[in-house]
């Protein structure tokens, strides 16, 4: 079954319709940027080829394959340039949570609303967006995985995008999933509303920066392609390593004076959630010199299928400031400035 690749301009000359057809017009895969799409639910078999009708070898953008503890990975992958600097402020209303939403901008200068989410591995992208960010599907072989930070049953699909932008701060070679269903990215947004995120930038998106920075009382996260952090020592609460070197946000710590590996969710807008405990009051939570007392447990159940371990919400971590010193593989808690 032979493909192709149809691209309308509207009368304003922008890009109006990406439509990759089937011989027959059976099976297509239409992302029509001027009117919104009512099918629902995940691709058929047909739509998930058309998708692959414009795929690329991962060669063709300077990216070398090759495996890992973690499976197949990209070198050459999300870079950066030096001397770059990016403040993001958060585009989610004020309220309870301070939820990292920010927008980035595509290279079409389209902007996208995206939730940042240290519990996801990978990033994600919704299907709505594909014509915003100028993604191409990598193959061969392709690449499909489920998200495994929420208990997801739909497939994603591996593509790359040119360069994203966050203020001027560039991203070169960024790669992210798409989620396989016309119902956007559903559970992946964690339930936010307001802006409904397009994108989530999970680790494998934060880990090339030198470090990023969430001050939740500021409302805005700091990237830097290549500065060294130093946290201040009248601020500084604790200091973590990362417990894991790929994966979600992990880092060593005790319940109940029990040794775990927790799990630092940005998005989970909860105190603290444990796979084996359905509610109730947590008494002790401790990483490294920072102890935390009497949080409120809650049954993320979205979540424990692929990663059953404790994880701690914005409801905790967004009394700090939270910074991940990619370089050298720490986390570092310090108070709010003005606490």
């Amino acid at each position: 079954m032979s493909l192709f690749i149809y691209v309308g301009y509207d009368k304003f000359h922008r890009l109006a319709v990406l439509t990759l057809m089937t011989t027959g017009l059976c099976g297509c895969l239409s992302l029509d940027a001027g009117h919104r799409d009512t099918r629902t639910g995940p691709f058929s078999p047909d739509e998930v080829e058309a998708l692959y009708g414009r795929a690329k070898d991962p060669r063709a953008f300077w990216l070398t394959l090759y495996q890992d503890q973690s499976g197949p990975t990209f070198r050459g992958s999300h870079r950066l340039h030096p001397g770059q600097f990016a403040r993001m402020p958060f585009k989610t209303p004020k309220k309870a949570y301070s939820i990292p939403v920010i927008s980035v901008d595509s290279i079409k200068l389209s902007t996208i609303p995206a939730l940042i989410d240290t519990s996801s591995a990978k990033s994600w992208i919704a299907v709505q967006e594909i014509s915003k960010a100028m993604l191409t599907p990598l193959s061969p072989p392709a690449f499909r995985t489920r998200a495994e930070h929420v208990n997801d049953q739909v497939d994603g699909y591996l593509c790359h995008i040119d360069n994203l932008k966050l203020n001027t701060l560039r991203i070169e070679s960024v790669l992210t999933f798409v989620r396989g269903s016309w119902d956007g990215l559903d559970i992946i947004a964690r339930g936010v509303k307001k802006p409904v995120p397009g994108m989530v930038l999970g680790m494998q998106f934060l880990e090339p920066f030198a470090f990023v920075q969430f001050d939740f009382e500021a409302r805005e996260v700091r990237f830097s392609a290549d500065r060294t952090y130093k946290p201040d020592k009248e601020l500084l609460l604790a200091s973590a390593p990362f417990a894991s070197a790929s994966g979600p946000l992990q880092v060593a710590g005790t319940i109940n004076g029990k040794a775990e590996r927790i799990i630092l969710d940005s998005a989970g807008q909860f105190d603290v959630a444990l796979p084996y405990e359905n509610g109730g009051i947590l008494r002790h939570l401790s990483i490294g010199d920072l102890v935390l007392r009497d949080l409120v447990i809650s049954p993320e159940v979205t979540a424990h299928d692929a990663f059953p371990q404790p994880r701690i919400g914005l409801g905790v971590l967004s009394r700090f400031r939270m910074t991940l010193d990619s370089r050298d593989k720490v986390v570092h808690f310090e108070r709010s400035t003005s606490r």
